[in-house]
């Protein structure tokens, strides 16, 4: 397990060529990355700024048929993974691609949370759930007021049947996109949230009313990934 902080890294391409498995490709490695995490276990972070914390009680294992050689299960409310980072994500109006590999092996109820993204006083969010009305959709919210206003992508799938799944968000300019697998599924523009977003904490899992659910690494880049970088 690596975590990789271009802001911390001096090396030309702004990241460490240290990722195991071939998660983190070349390509993403040169695309001005925040974090890189290939799914192992939170005990082995090397980090130049923040580490992982550990929240609760995730099972950490490798497994061969992983694409990124390992993954973390989370079975009760609040375990997960979770980086606070200070001011060095700056996302502030500008692009980014989040990605991540995902399996959801029961039904998904309440509002289920995933991935969140936030600065301290929860205003600047992005926020990766499942709603309660429905497993059927993997919902983004981006919000720059504390989600009194909020800018929706919903990625149409059957969430929670426990496929290990890629999902990738992306900032590209004023437009929002979602892929999965590599496949773009939906877009939208970005109205609401067009201040600076400016988030400190990033949590893995953590949300209410998780169960058996697997995340197998992740990536967070300031750059508007091709779908040809996605898929790679």
């Amino acid at each position: 397990l690596y975590i990789l902080d271009a802001k911390a890294n001096d090396n030309t391409n702004g990241s460490k060529q240290e990722i195991t498995n071939n998660y983190v490709s070349p390509v993403i490695a040169g695309s001005n990355p925040i974090i890189a995490w290939s799914g192992g276990s939170s005990a082995n972070v090397l980090d130049r700024s923040a580490p992982f914390t550990t929240l609760g009680a995730p099972v950490f294992s490798a497994q061969a048929g992983s694409p990124t050689g390992a993954w973390m299960a989370i079975d009760a409310n609040g375990e997960g993974l979770r980086r606070t980072v200070g001011t060095d994500l700056n996302l502030g109006t500008g692009n980014w691609t989040l990605s991540w590999w995902m399996s959801v092996a029961s039904e998904a109820a309440g509002n289920r949370i995933y991935i969140y993204i936030a600065d301290g006083t929860d205003t600047d969010i992005i926020r990766i759930h499942v709603n309660a009305a429905s497993s059927d959709g993997l919902v983004l919210w981006l919000s720059d007021d504390g989600l009194a206003t909020v800018d929706e992508l919903i990625a149409m799938t059957n969430v929670d049947d426990g496929v290990l799944r890629f999902y990738s968000y992306m900032r590209d300019g004023n437009t929002l996109r979602v892929y999965i697998n590599g496949i773009q599924v939906g877009t939208t523009s970005v109205v609401s949230a067009a201040a600076s977003i400016d988030p400190t904490i990033i949590d893995i899992g953590v949300g209410l009313n998780v169960t058996s659910d697997t995340f197998a690494g992740l990536t967070f880049v300031k750059t508007a990934l091709s779908v040809q970088q996605i898929q790679d």
